[in-house]
């Protein structure tokens, strides 16, 4: 009985760290596929599209590491953090099929927000669970959208 608990918990862990992956190759790939696009609209808009990726992770170190605002003591539960996630990339995704705001890197702001939040949890062992509770709602998230969708990004 105990080796089939270990069993389970093993492809349990796999999974996750597979959930992991894609997660972070469909948001990082996401803004490299953004910021390419941009550069070939020009410099500028290139610019403008690369420092919106990268401001969401300087305000999240700066938040995480210099102010207590990310460490109060608020119990969130890791289904919660799947929902949101999910429901966040549904929303994000449904923002980046249907606008087209010239010059306005707003969805490279947003999947790098993403991003962040999720990379604030890397490193952190008592984090793991909400670490992967993002990732899986962030796929889910993904493959909802492209459920009732399609691919129409």
């Amino acid at each position: 009985m105990r080796k089939d608990a270990q069993t389970k918990r093993s492809h349990v862990q796999i999974l996750s760290v597979i959930a992991i992956i894609c997660a972070t190759v469909f948001l990082i790939g996401s803004l490299i596929y953004l910021v390419l696009e941009a550069f070939s609209q020009g410099f500028t808009a290139g610019v403008r599209s690369l420092i919106a990726c990268i401001l969401p992770g300087i305000i999240m170190v700066f938040i995480s590491s210099f102010t207590p605002l990310l460490k109060l003591k608020v119990h969130n539960r890791n289904f919660n953090l799947f929902v949101v996630y999910a429901l966040w990339t549904v929303l994000v995704l449904i923002l980046w099929a249907s606008t087209d705001v010239q010059g306005v890197p707003l969805v490279e702001v947003l999947l790098s927000l993403t991003s962040a939040s999720i990379l604030r949890r890397v490193g952190k062992s008592h984090k793991d669970k909400k670490l992967t509770s993002c990732c899986y709602g962030v796929l889910t998230g993904l493959l909802g959208y492209i459920c009732i969708f399609g691919f129409s990004i």
